[in-house]
């Protein structure tokens, strides 16, 4: 018997992202504070983890992590929109 076909959960921050995609600019400063927090847990992590001190490196480590994640929930929404 094959397994039940479960939706997948959604993607963090994928509600503002596909209103974003749908043409509502009101969501931009969601997407834009999700960018934000996201990038500070991953800033937090690398100096956590990575032993990283250097407040330039860590700013930018986050936010291009961060923006790499926004860019794949965008780009997922624009490729899965009715």
């Amino acid at each position: 018997m094959a397994a039940p076909i479960v939706p997948a959960p959604p993607l963090p921050s994928q509600s503002s992202a596909s209103a974003l995609v749908r043409g509502d600019v009101t969501a931009l400063p969601t997407v834009l504070l999700h960018l934000l927090g996201r990038g500070v847990i991953i800033g937090a992590g690398i100096a956590a983890i990575g032993g990283e001190r250097d407040p330039k490196k860590l700013v930018t480590y986050g936010l291009g992590g961060s923006v790499a994640v926004e860019l794949f929930v965008l780009i997922h929404e624009l490729a899965n929109r009715p």
